[in-house]
C-alpha cells in the first residue's frame, strides 16, 4: 500500500504564543513541527528532512516516536534533538 501525505511549509514572524504551541505540539493537538526559522538555511533543507522523515514512516523505519520528531531528528547535525528550544523564539 501507498503512503500519501502532504506537507506544507509555513513561517511566521511575531510570534507571541510560541510556548502555548509548543504544549499543543507535545500533547498531540497539533500535527506539526516546530523549527526555529534561524537555524534553517532554507525550504528546501525542511522539505528534504520532511521526505526523510516520511520515506522511514513508509518503511516502519522511525527513528523517533513520531513522523513530526523525525523532521527534527533529521534536521539535527548531532542527532541530540532539543525539544522546547523554541519557546522564546518569535520566528517559527
Amino acid at each position: 500500500a501507498s503512503v500519501i501525505m502532504a506537507t506544507s511549509l509555513l513561517q511566521f514572524t511575531g510570534v507571541a504564543n510560541a510556548a502555548d504551541l509548543l504544549a499543543l505540539v507535545l500533547e498531540g493537538g497539533i500535527p506539526a513541527t516546530l523549527v526555529r526559522a534561524p537555524v534553517v538555511l532554507g525550504s528546501l533543507q525542511l522539505l528534504a528532512a520532511a521526505h526523510k522523515a516520511v520515506g522511514a514512516q513508509a518503511k516502519g523505519a522511525l527513528k523517533t516516536r513520531t513522523v513530526y520528531t523525525e523532521i527534527l531528528y533529521n534536521l539535527s547535525p548531532s542527532k541530540n534533538v532539543r525539544v522546547g528550544a523554541c519557546h522564546t523564539h518569535t520566528h517559527t
